[in-house]
């Protein structure tokens, strides 16, 4: 497990988070939070291996509280079949 911050071109912090690694992928793997260019918090939540799943809160620019939005676990599951489908298709 590995710990990273993604910043812009100009050094401002835009998420930070877990992230674990697949073969020669880094995917996100944990708790995340982004950020705007304001510094504050746009929404955290949980990935699990690249998806997000779970309840995800959301702010916005003013730190105002929004709805928070649900991903379920079946969800991220079918989304990674859907992608190793894909990825065979590609090998043939």
């Amino acid at each position: 497990m590995y710990e990273g911050e993604i910043t812009d071109y100009m050094g401002q912090l835009k998420a930070s988070g877990s992230y674990m690694k697949i073969g020669k992928s880094y995917l996100e793997d944990g708790q995340f939070v982004y950020f705007y260019p304001s510094g504050k918090v746009e929404s955290k939540g949980e990935f699990v291996k690249g998806i997000k799943v779970g309840t995800w809160e959301r702010y916005d620019n003013s730190g105002k509280r929004k709805a928070d939005r649900y991903y379920p676990a079946e969800s991220a599951d079918m989304v990674r079949e859907s992608m190793q489908l894909e990825k065979e298709e590609e090998k043939k």
